[in-house]
């Protein structure tokens, strides 16, 4: 055992990791604690850990079974050490930024039964000797460069029930020897170079559940007793969709039209340049397709998020994109797990400029492991591809949320211009999170290099001249009638309310203006504004919990704004949370200007403000000692000596430092003066504002953030939005746009 601890060490030191010594004793005894306990391997909150078993030498002996060091920055290559741990049967090392080749050592290891190294960063060949692992049961590596051929010797893990190749570089085509692998529930292999392959090798896999095998140059067809496989869940094959390719019957001859451009995932916007975008936020499924009521353009989505629960097809983000005079135009992106394409119909046939403008808000430029996911797609114009590998943030020099444009020139011939996005396997699929990968695109306009020709309108139906003269006189009556009742309510509702231009003054001077719900929208989800979603209550209006017809949660703040102050603090809100954009500050979606209506639109957050969730109610308690002068009551029972008047100083400085308002807060030359007693610790006067609104919430809030688990796992409910004029720290949870729901599925099925 004692060269085990010394080759832990070793690993791990090489590797720039350490273990928590509390979970278990790597100095001493490794096999104890929780690495012999009931602990599971996969407890996520264990990490760098082992498990062992004892039942060795007649229950005298340990060996370490399991090694895990998932997603923990780990660098450098595999150590030598890591093939004295002979009895080893689950190995994971993914997501980490190791470098160097596959060791060939590693096919000593034949108890193996799992094998993790997807986006682990190693290089190279699969070794000639990993033949020696028989034993494997799951085989995870996808998302690294792994090259040269499958072995052939793969189809001899007979054993095998997962098996993941997707986004390496190996060459075609898969082994034939696959066929042997029968006990298989799950087959992902992508983007095989040279080779064709035969799908021969399936035709026994009558265990799979899922089963993906994209541009593979795929020759052969379906096997013929595809119905025997019963339980076959997820299937993705090389296949389009010919409902909208060439045969399209939309609009043909002479065209209509001679432009089109759309907001990918997002609303309609006009850009500095005066081209209006049309909306493109129909919710669209894993096979689903929209066309609009003009059938101007269209758009079909095909594909399932892998590992998803919850899969979204468009990206939401409210960062402010500086290289580019509409931020607002990037903001949201349509996103596909495979292929999306968009068609531009009844077009007059000519060249045209097609500019399609891109932003990468998912895979960020941080410093941690985070940031080495990469989105890899291919481009088709007209079928032609244009771009291979394209990778929006490498486009970007390596910047998230930076704007870029590519621009292309496409003749139209038959009245329709496709552009397709295709997802061929490449870059990573789980980095940062499950299911980032695929297509993503925030808008596509299509410009004539000609003069046209054509209207450009939506056509109409042709107008019936034969009238009798009762109809026109009904007709002629009847729109007199409602045309004078509807001048008539509109006077008395010019009464009753401001003007939109009033309204639209609110938002005057900002810098870059929130989305704005209608009133209508926010009624319908909060439920009329129904007292049982009510979360509580702030010094400027109650606040309701609603969701959007697209799923999402939100919290709703009905400010009270019949007083100066309140309107002030409508604007001063916006501009505030709108001017700061981090994980851990709360999210504003928009707001809502509708007559004396003034509505502020957050995400919902469950998991209450990051004060409390830091210091939950230790704060309140140093406060109420303070009151009573009893601040020494703070200091650890097991500090036997202590001088008095230096607590009370520094427990003074402290309370002052946790003031809500910065005006509030001591500046650090101050708080230095201070604690060395050179000036007298200024009287504090007031709790922090906090501290009262969550007293105040306590004994005001009607309806609760949380379900009865989140009770269960956190305590109290605390109202997160009843801040008066300071933006709240809070733990949140990432979130994704998604828009109103509209769509016509068409391949369930197949999928």
């Amino acid at each position: 055992m004692v060269v085990t601890v010394r080759a832990l060490n070793s690993i791990f030191q090489q590797w720039g990791i350490s273990a928590n010594q509390d979970q278990w004793n790597i100095s001493g005894e490794p096999c104890s604690g929780a690495a012999i306990d009931s602990t599971s391997f996969d407890n996520n909150a264990y990490n760098p850990f082992i498990k062992c078993v004892c039942s060795y030498n007649n229950n005298t002996l340990c060996h370490i079974t399991q090694l895990k060091v998932y997603a923990l920055d780990a660098v450098g290559v595999i150590p030598d050490e890591l093939w004295t741990l002979t009895f080893l049967s689950d190995l994971s090392f993914g997501i980490n930024a190791l470098s160097g080749e596959l060791p060939k050592e590693l096919g000593m290891l034949t108890e193996l039964i799992s094998l993790y190294i997807s986006s682990s960063g190693v290089t190279g060949e699969i070794p000639s000797t990993f033949a020696n692992l028989r034993n494997l049961l799951t085989m995870r590596a996808s998302d690294v460069e792994l090259t040269g051929r499958i072995p052939d010797f793969i189809g001899n893990w007979s054993k095998l029930d997962s098996l993941r190749f997707q986004g390496n570089s190996f060459e075609g085509p898969i082994p034939s020897s696959f066929s042997n692998l029968t006990t298989l529930t799950e087959l992902r292999i992508s983007d095989l170079s040279n080779g064709s392959s035969s799908l021969e090798f399936i035709r026994e896999m009558k265990s799979l559940s899922v089963l993906e095998l994209r541009n593979n140059n795929i020759s052969d067809s379906i096997p013929s007793n595809i119905g025997e496989y019963q339980r076959l869940q997820h299937l993705a094959l090389p296949f389009g969709l010919n409902c909208l390719q060439r045969n399209f019957p939309c609009n043909r001859g002479a065209g209509i039209y001679y432009n089109f451009s759309i907001k990918c995932g997002g609303p309609q916007i006009t850009s500095s340049n005066g081209i209006v975008y049309e909306r493109d936020n129909t919710t669209l499924g894993p096979s689903s397709y929209f066309v609009t009521n003009t059938s101007r353009w269209g758009v079909s989505n095909v594909g399932y998020f892998t590992g998803s629960n919850n899969p979204q097809y468009t990206s939401f983000s409210q960062s402010q994109f500086t290289n580019t005079l509409d931020s607002e135009l990037f903001q949201t992106a349509r996103i596909s797990a495979s292929s999306l394409r968009y068609y531009g119909l009844g077009l007059e046939n000519g060249n045209y400029n097609v500019t399609l403008q891109f932003t990468e808000m998912d895979i960020l430029d941080t410093t941690s492991w985070e940031s080495i996911g990469r989105r890899k797609f291919d481009i088709y114009i007209q079928g032609y591809r244009v771009l291979k590998d394209f990778d929006i943030k490498k486009e970007a020099g390596g910047i998230s949320k930076r704007a870029v444009q590519k621009k292309f020139r496409a003749q139209v011939s038959e009245n329709y211009l496709e552009i397709h996005l295709f997802w061929a396997g490449k870059g990573t699929c789980c980095i940062p999170n499950q299911g980032t990968y695929g297509p993503s695109i925030s808008a596509i306009s299509a410009t004539p290099d000609f003069i046209p020709t054509v209207s450009n309108n939506p056509p109409t139906s042709s107008s019936k001249t034969n009238r009798t003269g009762l109809i026109v006189g009904i007709v002629v009556g009847v729109g007199l009638v409602s045309f004078l009742l509807a001048a008539i309510l509109w006077i008395i509702q010019r009464r009753k309310r401001p003007s939109k231009d009033d309204d639209d003054e609110v938002l005057q001077g900002m810098d870059v203006k929130p989305y704005t719900f209608s009133y209508a929208v926010l009624k319908t989800a909060t439920e009329d504004f129904s007292p049982e979603n009510k979360l509580g209550e702030g010094g400027f209006g109650p606040v309701y919990k609603g969701k959007l017809d697209d799923g999402r949660a939100i919290a709703v703040k009905q400010l009270s704004v019949a007083s100066q102050q309140g309107k002030s603090q409508f604007v001063a809100e916006i501009v505030a949370i709108s001017a700061v954009q981090h994980r851990n500050l709360v999210k504003l979606y928009g707001c809502c200007i509708e007559g004396s209506e003034r509505l502020l639109v957050y995400e919902y957050l469950k998991n209450r403000s990051l004060d409390q969730a830091i210091f939950g109610m230790k704060i309140e308690h140093a406060w109420h000692l303070h009151e009573n002068n009893q601040e020494v009551e703070l200091v650890d029972s097991r500090l036997q000596e202590f001088n008095e008047e230096e607590v009370k100083r520094m427990i003074g400085v402290a309370l002052l430092c946790t003031q809500t308002l910065p005006s509030l807060r001591p500046p650090m030359s101050r708080v230095v003066a201070m604690l060395c007693g050179d000036i007298e610790v200024s009287t504090v006067t007031t709790k922090p504002g906090y501290l009262t609104d969550w007293k105040y919430d306590d004994t005001t809030t009607t309806g609760s953030f949380m379900s009865s688990t989140d009770k269960a796992n956190i305590g109290t409910d605390i109202n997160n939005y009843t801040s008066s004029t300071t933006t709240s720290m809070v733990v949140v949870a990432e979130t994704q746009h998604s828009a109103e729901t509209d769509t016509e599925p068409i391949l369930y099925d197949n999928l």
